[in-house]
């Protein structure tokens, strides 16, 4: 379990340097291209996850 909270740490470590960037530069291209790519590494470790615990199962 060690390698998702590490996972989870590193995604919230982005989602805050996200917001971050959100304050700073306010509803811009750049943030919400930050944000999409965010959501494409969340949704991409999910997967692996799903299929190694998967693979673990079987």
């Amino acid at each position: 379990m060690l390698i998702i909270e590490e996972i989870n740490r590193k995604i919230n470590y982005f989602r805050y340097k996200l917001n971050e960037a959100y304050k700073t530069k306010g509803h811009t291209r750049e943030v919400v291209d930050m944000s999409k790519e965010l959501d494409k590494y969340i949704i991409i470790v999910k997967q692996e996850l799903i299929k190694r615990i998967g693979d673990k199962n079987d």
